[in-house]
């Protein structure tokens, strides 16, 4: 049976999509030795504060150069801008059912932040992976692991790092679906011949996002999965999954 690989940044209190890639993955990798790209959703998330969209976000301290890694990345002013997050938080969901096993942990970790951007997120991640029932032992840090390259060599040999065969990427597969494009998305970087030198084969997530009850007129898609997780507990894996025909 196909080893299935999907491989990620370490993202913010990130959206439904991102713990649909971890639930699917026999194995899922944290890129943490890859550029961290300012302004993006490595240290961004959005929620829902009444009916408009607030974005939260994590200001790392600068260093002089664009090339630094996610895992040496220091939050800037740690305690006071996390736990401006944190008020956030707790404005927008604290009367929610399942704010006391949902937010109320989150909180309590943004309002101790450790100094690196990476060792936040990963609790966070841990956290709500533990609430959907992923289990984190299919988790690993490219630090960790062999690989080489760029772009679509990475993916492959981190892939191959895990004895997997298959690589999972982001996005929608472009031949299935011409009509959504690959700009932004993981077709637009990835070469399948790279993939099929290293034995790897491509396939894509083509994930499709589930809508629940927001108490709003519009549902609201790609927001953290906290917003609906606060709202339905950890019967939002089953959302997931249903959405995405598993």
């Amino acid at each position: 049976m196909a080893r299935v690989v999907a491989i990620h940044q370490p993202n913010f209190l990130p959206w439904l999509g991102f713990f649909d890639k971890m639930d699917r993955g026999d194995a899922f990798i944290l890129l943490d030795r890859v550029q961290l790209i300012r302004r993006s959703y490595t240290t961004r998330t959005t929620v829902l504060q009444g009916s408009e969209p607030v974005v939260l976000s994590l200001p790392v301290r600068h260093t002089g150069t664009q090339d630094l890694p996610i895992g040496d990345a220091l939050l800037d002013d740690a305690a006071r801008a996390s736990r401006k997050a944190a008020t956030t938080l707790r404005h927008a969901y604290g009367r929610f059912p399942f704010w006391n096993e949902v937010g109320a942990p989150i909180v309590a970790m943004l309002e101790r932040p450790p100094d690196r951007l990476l060792d936040l997120n990963i609790e966070l991640l841990q956290h709500l992976a533990s609430l959907l029932g992923i289990p984190w032992t299919k988790v690993k840090r490219q630090s960790e692991l062999p690989h080489v390259g760029k772009k679509s060599e990475l993916m492959a040999s981190l892939t191959r790092a895990v004895d997997g065969d298959v690589y999972l990427s982001g996005g929608h597969d472009p031949a299935a679906h011409p009509e959504i494009g690959t700009a932004g998305t993981g077709a637009e970087y990835n070469d399948e011949q790279v993939y099929g030198a290293h034995g790897v084969e491509l396939r894509y997530q083509n994930f499709v996002h589930p809508t629940y009850d927001q108490k709003n007129a519009a549902f609201v898609p790609g927001l953290s999965a906290v917003d609906a997780l606060v709202r339905h507990g950890s019967g939002v894996i089953a959302l997931l999954r249903q959405a995405n025909h598993r």
